[in-house]
């Protein structure tokens, strides 16, 4: 039950049922969808506040599902989010 309400809280950030706002294409995303299409990198998006880190992961989202992959395998989960704080000590497994 936990893991359907957690479902439900991601799904309006994601891409799965809707669009989402990616805002205008960053110089960076060409330069980070090579690393992002490299195999057995991982790749880490990190910065200052309000700098943009949202929607350039989002832009990269949108190219993945471009370049072919199925909008329901992509995740994003934004932590700030203050419907999910009252899952963030549970152990969703329990």
């Amino acid at each position: 039950m936990i893991i359907k309400e957690l479902l439900d809280i991601v799904a309006d950030f994601n891409f799965w049922h809707k669009d989402q706002d990616t805002g205008i294409e960053r110089e960076e995303l060409k330069e980070v969808m090579k690393l992002i299409n490299m195999k057995d990198i991982a790749t880490i998006i990190l910065g200052v506040r309000r700098a943009g880190k949202t929607y350039l992961t989002k832009q990269i989202l949108k190219k993945r599902i471009e370049q072919g992959i199925k909008k329901e395998q992509t995740l994003y989960i934004n932590f700030e989010d203050e419907k999910l704080e009252p899952y963030m000590d549970k152990n969703i497994l329990d």
